[in-house]
């Protein structure tokens, strides 16, 4: 089974082929779009949820990671790689990554006062920052790829 996304405007398309078939699974995301955490990610790298516009629902899940590239005067930032440092606190910067229904670079989510903290609530960030901030949202979403 082999999964394209398209993006288009504002409108989020799976288009997944098996053999000879295909069958295309599109979502628009405008303002009525919803989005709702299917796990509790609290405790973990793992994040997901649920988009609903005009009855039509995508399934979205990431990863959430701790590294040392510094967030610069709070805007969001992309980075396609996330540094990392065997330094006991310097891993503090939470980034955000889309998994499936496709992949994305890095996004920039939060900072925290020590490694423990951001890895206990990296990914619970990434779930709410996807689910409740349509600029996060939209960061993630504009820069899909296979």
């Amino acid at each position: 089974m082999k999964s394209k996304i398209i993006l288009v405007g504002a409108i989020l398309c799976a288009i997944t082929t098996t053999g000879a078939h295909a069958v295309t699974k599109c979502v628009a995301l405008n303002s009525s779009t919803t989005c709702t955490s299917t796990t509790d990610s609290y405790n973990t790298v793992d994040w997901g949820t649920t988009c609903i516009t005009n009855n039509k629902r995508v399934n979205i899940t990431g990863i959430g990671g701790c590294g040392t590239n510094y967030l610069e005067g709070g805007n969001i930032q992309v980075i396609d790689k996330l540094e990392t440092s065997d330094t006991s606190n310097a891993n503090i910067y939470c980034w955000c990554k889309m998994t499936s229904p496709a992949t994305t670079p890095w996004i920039s989510a939060a900072s925290y006062s020590s490694v423990g903290t951001c890895l206990r609530n990296c990914a619970h960030t990434c779930t709410t920052s996807f689910d409740n901030d349509s600029i996060f949202r939209d960061y993630m979403i504009f820069r899909m790829s296979d």
